[in-house]
């Protein structure tokens, strides 16, 4: 796995830019502790730094990003921040099976992007109708 570098400067120069480059690969999306000694993640230092940086017209874009990693940190920072338009964007990610690592601790398990996306939401928060996949919206 690559380390991801970035130069440092004080805080007050990083722009929302400077985490986006920083997560945009193909290295796995990570928890907060990894490995087995369950060290600190730089990733998730910059998803966390992203979550402060970026507006909400940021991280909506981000939902749509060919990378389905940004797309996953995308809609949980937008959980975080702005829950009503994160669930606005649900139908988007009911479907989408795209594939990504998700690595806690010293495991690194494969998941679809809805899974990631909806594991962020409480059921009562999501009703979704079976037979046709369709999430049903609820005035929020």
């Amino acid at each position: 796995m690559n380390k991801i570098l970035i130069p440092s400067f004080p805080s007050s120069l990083y722009t929302a830019n400077s985490f986006i480059i920083a997560l945009n690969n193909d290295n796995p999306i990570e928890d907060k502790h990894i490995g087995y000694g369950g060290g600190e993640s730089d990733s998730y230092k910059y998803f966390q730094q992203l979550k402060n940086y970026a507006p909400d017209s940021t991280l909506l874009r981000l939902t749509y990003h060919n990378n389905p990693k940004m797309r996953v940190y995308g809609m949980w920072a937008l959980t975080e921040r702005n829950r009503k338009l994160a669930k606005q964007q649900l139908y988007r990610f009911i479907n989408d099976r795209s594939m990504v690592v998700y690595q806690s601790g010293c495991l690194g398990l494969s998941y679809s992007v809805s899974s990631l996306v909806l594991s962020q939401f409480e059921p009562r928060d999501v009703e979704i109708n079976y037979s046709t996949g369709q999430i049903i919206q609820e005035p929020y």
